[in-house]
């Protein structure tokens, strides 16, 4: 897990520790985030980008198209599996307890 603000050091991160998902925040406001995370989509063998914010998915608009997307409220580790299927991560399928 890494806490990355720019996206030569999410880029870097990538390429070294080769995530299965990779969680990026972004914002109405501003392009970096969306940045990061079409720049990991880019990379070979690229991680699953999940995006997160604090804003509602709708105000992204065509912007995130093609993403998942995670409210930050609801951020826990049976969404992210709900969103990445054990196909895709090689995660085993969450359990219902």
């Amino acid at each position: 897990m890494a806490d990355l603000a720019t996206t030569d050091h999410a880029l870097a991160a990538a390429r070294a520790l080769r995530p299965d998902v990779a969680i990026v925040d972004i914002t109405p406001r501003a392009d970096a985030g969306l940045g990061i995370a079409r720049s990991l989509r880019a990379l070979a063998g690229p991680p699953i980008v999940v995006l997160t914010s604090t804003a509602a998915r709708a105000e992204f608009g065509p912007a995130i198209s093609g993403y998942r997307f995670i409210a930050k409220a609801d951020i826990c580790a049976a969404a992210i599996a709900r969103l990445t299927p054990a196909t895709e991560t090689g995660w085993p399928e969450p359990r219902n307890r």
